[in-house]
């Protein structure tokens, strides 16, 4: 389907600085009578922030000796290595060429020793340093670099690919400056931001400018929730800190987007409350550890939604519930709709994703949903998350469609169940044509997916599947479908007078 994709919710589920600072001038008759601005909201100088916290920010530099080498990832210099989760996104917003060929290690010549660059801040006296997965990612040997010129050779605790967040330590005979964190959830837009960092190798640069917007997803990754800014970010930035008005980290500098490399005034920063999160887990163990619920989830959409008889759209709807999951010892069930977990409010698939991986394993939780229209509460206890499963792809097929709706439905067979790469246990209709001038082709449906269920009820071959369609058809004429496709689920809208 077009429109089709789900998250797996384990659930699991740059950068910034900001435009100068506008100079207040004397304003005529008309501009007097304009609303005034408080006079915090336009500081004067924000060299006591500076002052405050730029020793705590240090330049980062790596170096790696490796038998290939790829295109530049990120807003380091070129760096080698098995992809990230971050390496599309940012080669599509770096404007940067694709990877190159890998090297066999055949090549008689050696290459050479490759260096890569960022900024990193210290949180913890001791020399624990906070940057980017990607700025350290690979590194045969990493430098810290303090705003003395001071240098030190740092060890590595931990990297979390999904957050693009790595702590590292260096260990120097006397207690470091560190930053304080802040609260990024009391972060709106229109507010005051500093960045320091170190681009192009030039440390201790400051920028500043405002919040453009929040809760940016990037695809880069299943927690996206990144800070928006406009400041001047450039290469070397990443892994830097993102300031508020007090001081205190309220992100970390991650991407920008650039169709040439250079700043824009559109930077990225990951939130501080997930960060201080992410940082506490890699340097207590190492790794990081992130709660499983065991569903498949989708947006909800006006569609579905009226088609499930729900007000609004904010939630996230169940799909598919894992066997032996968690969540399928909690009793839910495909079709419901959660709308909380643990205290919170879910308005979106992805704000689920972040609040269960955020989760320890082995805490209880309530999951607040609809179910068939009316408001829930479920008890669950937050499983480990499980490595990820390999999803196959289907195969296209061709037979004539008919009906309303333009869909040729027939049962899985064996041979069939291979063809399309469906396990023995999967039941349901498979959609072998889709006429493209009706309501199924409108909706994204595509040859090769399953129909599971008809609204809330499971289908088992496609004879039943054709009978609970067109009694779905005689209502309100919206028919809702619960459709397979590479192993995820996600509920389709139909209306049957389209076409």
């Amino acid at each position: 389907m077009k429109r089709l994709h789900s998250s797996f919710v384990a659930i699991l589920v740059a950068t910034t600085a900001l435009a100068g600072v506008p100079t207040i001038m004397q304003g005529t008759a008309a501009q007097a009578a304009a609303p005034q601005i408080e006079g915090s909201a336009l500081p004067g100088s924000f060299s006591s922030i500076v002052k405050a916290n730029k020793d705590a920010v240090v330049t980062v530099t790596v170096d790696e000796r490796a038998p290939g080498m790829s295109g530049i990832t990120n807003d380091t210099t070129p760096k080698s290595g098995e992809p990230s989760p971050f390496d599309d996104f940012l080669r599509r917003y770096f404007g940067m060429p694709p990877e190159g060929e890998p090297d066999d290690g055949s090549s008689a010549v050696p290459h050479p020793a490759i260096q890569g660059l960022g900024s990193g801040f210290i949180v913890d006296s001791n020399g624990t340093i906070v940057t980017n997965n990607h700025v350290v990612r690979n590194a045969d040997r990493i430098t810290v670099i303090l705003s003395d010129g001071t240098k030190f050779q740092a060890h590595l605790i931990g990297t979390d690919e999904k957050t693009d967040i790595a702590v590292i330590k260096i260990d120097a005979e006397h207690a470091l400056p560190t930053v304080r964190w802040g609260n990024s959830d009391d972060v709106t837009p229109g507010d005051w931001v500093l960045a320091i960092g170190n681009p192009f190798g030039l440390g201790g640069t400051v920028t500043a400018g405002i919040v453009s917007a929040l809760g940016r997803d990037l695809q880069s990754g299943p927690y996206d929730d990144f800070i928006q800014v406009d400041a001047p970010i450039n290469q070397g930035n990443s892994g830097g800190p993102l300031l508020d008005a007090a001081g205190h980290v309220i992100g970390v500098n991650a991407a920008i987007y650039s169709p040439t490399g250079g700043n824009v005034g559109v930077g990225f920063a990951i939130p501080s409350n997930l960060a201080e999160n992410i940082v506490e887990k890699l340097t207590t163990s190492g790794h990081v550890d992130r709660g499983y619920l065991g569903v498949m989830i989708q947006l909800l959409d006006q569609n579905v939604a009226e088609a499930l008889g729900i007000d609004g759209t904010d939630g996230a709807l169940v799909t598919e519930v894992t066997s032996g999951s968690p969540a399928a010892a909690s009793g839910l069930r495909a079709g419901d709709v959660i709308t909380g977990f643990a205290g919170r409010t879910v308005g979106s698939p992805h704000e689920l994703s972040r609040i269960v991986a955020d989760a320890n394993a082995g805490t209880p939780a309530e999951v607040g949903l609809i179910r068939d229209g009316k408001a829930m509460t479920l008890k669950v206890t937050v499983g480990a998350m499980p490595n990820e499963d390999t999803v196959v792809a289907a195969e296209d097929e061709t037979y004539a469609p008919t009906g309303r709706l333009g869909l040729a439905l027939i049962d899985l067979t064996p041979q069939l169940r291979q063809q399309f790469n469906l396990g023995a246990d999967d039941t349901g209709a498979l959609v072998a044509a889709v006429d493209p001038d009706k309501a199924a082709a409108e909706a994204g449906i595509e040859v090769g997916d399953v129909i599971v269920a008809v609204g809330t009820e499971a289908t088992h071959d496609a004879q039943q599947t054709n009978d609970l369609i067109q009694k779905s058809e005689t209502g309100s004429g919206k028919v809702l479908l619960l459709v397979e496709r590479n192993g995820h689920r996600l509920y389709v809208a139909l209306d049957a007078k389209v076409g």
